[in-house]
């Protein structure tokens, strides 16, 4: 049921306001229009609305997953600095017992190497004396048993390569008359 807006008259259908003779199209138009306007501004207010929500959600989630994110990268890392750095600092024994004349280290610490004759001076089968005592030191800072330094002694040109595994680290070696004797240490 509508009314005129001019006098207020009940109007059921006509064109014209039966009271007044208003126009009846004129006023279902302006209602229409006014209640399309408050319709829009609600949709508008809706939307709004929603997208302050939609706003803080968003700024929501990217710190959760960053945090996620740099968890993970940290816990990456951890693991990294843990495994590279288990078992023995090769590079430290290297700098307490050896001298870059005989001996070597790698870059990333994972092996040293002992090299009695580096320069393979035929008949000097240990040039350097120095290199046998770091041998028998580092054999015992690393906590390796006696009887390994003796096996390296006794070995000959026939024996070829040696090797024995330990918990953290593997020793490999080998011994010639004319090249001396070759000691390797490698970290499992």
């Amino acid at each position: 049921m509508s009314f005129c807006q001019n006098c207020g008259k009940e109007i059921s259908g006509e064109r014209f306001c039966p009271g007044c003779g208003t126009l009846i199209e004129i006023q279902n138009q302006e209602e229409s229009t006014t209640e399309n306007k408050n319709n829009q501004t609600d949709y508008i207010e809706s939307i709004n609305n929603s997208k302050e929500k939609a706003d803080v959600n968003v700024l929501k989630l990217p710190k959760k997953f960053l945090i996620s994110v740099c968890v993970v990268v940290i816990a990456i890392i951890v693991l990294i600095v843990a495994i590279s750095n288990s078992g023995p600092d090769l590079e430290k024994i290297y700098e307490n017992h050896c001298d870059a004349i005989w001996a070597d280290v790698g870059s990333d610490g994972s092996y040293l190497s002992i090299d009695t004759n580096p320069d393979d001076v035929d008949g000097e089968g240990i040039a350097y004396y120095q290199s046998c005592v770091a041998i028998e030191e580092i054999n015992k800072e690393l906590g390796l048993p006696e009887s390994l330094y003796e096996d390296m002694g006794k070995t000959t040109a026939n024996d070829g390569k040696q090797t024995e595994e330990f918990d953290e680290i593997i020793v490999s070696w080998k011994y010639h008359p004319d090249s001396g004797l070759e000691v390797t240490y490698k970290k499992k």
